[in-house]
């Protein structure tokens, strides 16, 4: 349970560190339009190698095509059980299953995890990843390792809020269904234990939802400021970015914005 109140402190400052992160990123990214890149969404194409095709793309949608259930699924409950209709959410076995579901859900979706890769070298001064790869097996050395320590290691805040939202013991109980929901205590029981100082034996249900909300906040806010920023951009404004040929060879070459069809392409 969560009551209105503490809701909005989590949620402003979710925002606020998300929107912390994108102002260092776009300061200091290390080419010229990096950030813009990262908003065009630059992906290389494995289908494309072989073909004749350039593999390095802009625009490229099919990771938000794949992620597009979880989203949904994540909005439509969002909206339903985190309304405040009443001052405080409720607990019922059914919406704690269903929360955890879509916790698992999220910190094992590749799009999210890339892009959140992407935005922590934009931080590090990372050239451009084309190619983020993120691992099937050990996700959260991924994700506390590597992204959370990047973004920690510029004193971001957002660094905080995955460390809020995100426990490993947590996402594997669901995964492998090792856990008990007691209604009585009230808590979660994880079944998962092995007695390791970092992982977690039981969670009351009111630390589960303040872990929830820091994780689907983060997405939600994520993803409204990569929206956001893209709408900022001059439509028809031509943008020089590094790009790779099909031999791997960098130039610079330029990308256009349409805000109409909400997209990007190669200036011809």
């Amino acid at each position: 349970m969560i009551r209105k109140k503490e809701f909005r402190k989590i949620q402003i400052e979710v925002e606020n560190a998300v929107n912390e992160a994108f102002d260092f990123a776009q300061k200091n990214e290390k080419n010229l339009n990096d950030f813009i890149l990262f908003l065009a969404n630059g992906h290389y194409m494995d289908s494309l190698v072989g073909t004749g095709q350039n593999p390095y793309t802009i625009d490229y949608r099919g990771d938000e095509m794949n992620d597009e259930l979880r989203l949904n699924v994540l909005l439509q409950y969002i909206r339903h059980s985190y309304n405040f209709d009443t001052e405080n959410t409720q607990d019922s076995q059914f919406s704690l299953s269903i929360e955890l579901m879509i916790y698992t859900h999220m910190w094992e979706s590749k799009p999210y995890l890339k892009t959140l890769k992407k935005l922590s070298d934009l931080c590090d001064k990372q050239d451009y990843d084309w190619q983020v790869n993120v691992p099937d097996m050990g996700k959260h050395e991924f994700i506390r390792d590597i992204i959370r320590a990047t973004f920690k290691k510029h004193n971001l805040k957002i660094h905080e809020i995955i460390t809020n939202g995100f426990h490993t013991s947590l996402r594997n109980a669901f995964a492998h269904s090792e856990y008990v929901i007691s209604l009585n205590d009230p808590k979660f029981h994880l079944l998962n234990y092995k007695g390791a100082g970092w992982e977690l034996q039981e969670i009351s249900f009111d630390d589960w939802t303040r872990r929830f909300c820091y994780t689907f906040l983060l997405g939600y806010h994520f993803q409204n400021k990569l929206i956001e920023e893209r709408q900022k951009l001059i439509s028809g404004n031509a943008y020089r970015i590094k790009h790779k040929d099909k031999d791997d060879k960098e130039r610079e070459t330029e990308i256009i914005y349409d805000r109409d069809k909400n997209s990007f392409s190669f200036k011809r």
